[in-house]
């Protein structure tokens, strides 16, 4: 018996692309899917086109909850699932119709924990592939993927690319704290749990550049559980992957460097924040020399920072001039 793929849809006033998502799960080769839709108490016509498809195809489910973020509608959805691998799809975003089948056939390959893909970044009708792997099809143990996840590898932190084993996220949660970067979280979660990953570096996943989304919001506070998120990664790594310290700690001062220039930008709200920012990369600034992420413009504006005094207004220009250098 074939296995079966829950695909898993969380929804906020998406309307004017929830259909073509739809559509593109419903188009899918491989057939034997559930389609769990939950609606995150969207004010527009979202829901209603969705329950207009659970009406005419009997593999859609469809709930609406009141509105708690990405993340609580996400793990209603694992709740609510019964597949024997997840796959996530944001609702503005949509797959090619061969996605879960060749997805799947990877999977099955090798008794993969999880199957990554390529995505195409779609922009004002432009596009541009971001490839998950540098060969076809490669497969990584645990402490590989660790590693390129640590390095910030493009598409690691993201779950909307990946066909996962359920059990590996069944009895986890999405934090509901972070309504920014909330795949990384999770991701983290699940490669402490694998023992193999494979990467299918062929787009089958179309990421949509939405500008209402939460991702491509003003830089502010609630993106502050991002910063709080690798240091618990910088702990864990020290507890569990030490010979990648060096990685866990130059990548939290990268890190930081980023939120205080971004900061820099848009205002400060805490000037805590600001003060906690700084003696993280004064802690760990001689990390970010790390062959693996060394970066020369965040690396001048992290000494700058910390051991000389700019009014913060003139930190933003500062960066910007270094960086176009």
């Amino acid at each position: 018996m074939s296995d079966l793929v829950s695909v898993l849809v969380p929804v906020y006033n998406t309307e004017k692309y929830i259909q073509h998502c739809i559509n593109s799960i419903l188009s899918q080769t491989y057939t034997n899917i559930q389609i769990i839709i939950v609606d995150d108490g969207s004010t527009d016509n979202s829901y209603d086109i969705c329950i207009q498809n659970a009406e005419k195809d009997s593999r859609i489910i469809v709930v609406k909850s009141a509105h708690l973020g990405v993340s609580a509608a996400r793990n209603k959805a694992v709740e609510l699932s019964s597949g024997d691998v997840l796959f996530f799809v944001d609702s503005d975003d949509w797959i090619d119709a061969d996605t879960i089948e060749l997805l799947l056939k990877a999977y099955k390959s090798n008794n993969f924990d999880f199957v990554a893909c390529s995505i195409v970044i779609d922009e004002n009708g432009s596009s541009r592939t971001v490839h998950a792997g540098t060969s076809k099809f490669s497969s990584h143990n645990r402490e590989e993927i660790v590693k390129q996840y640590l390095e910030l590898a493009p598409l690691h932190g993201s779950v909307c690319n990946k066909l996962i084993r359920s059990d590996l996220i069944k009895y986890k949660r999405f934090n509901t704290e972070y309504s920014f970067s909330e795949d990384s979280h999770m991701i983290w979660e699940i490669l402490k749990s694998v023992r193999s990953v494979g990467i299918l570096d062929v787009p089958l996943y179309h990421y949509r550049m939405n500008p209402n989304s939460i991702t491509h919001q003003t830089f502010g506070d609630y993106q502050i559980p991002f910063f709080r998120l690798w240091q618990k990664i910088c702990i864990d790594v020290m507890l569990f992957y030490p010979k990648y310290e060096h990685i866990a700690k130059g990548q939290m001062c990268n890190i930081a460097t980023y939120f205080l220039y971004k900061f820099t930008i848009h205002g400060p709200s805490n000037p805590a924040i600001i003060k906690e920012l700084r003696v993280c990369i004064k802690r760990y600034l001689s990390y970010m020399c790390t062959r693996e992420i060394f970066s020369v413009p965040k690396y001048i504006f992290a000494l700058i920072s910390v051991y000389a005094w700019i009014p913060t207004k003139y930190m933003g220009r500062l960066y910007n001039y270094v960086r176009n250098r």
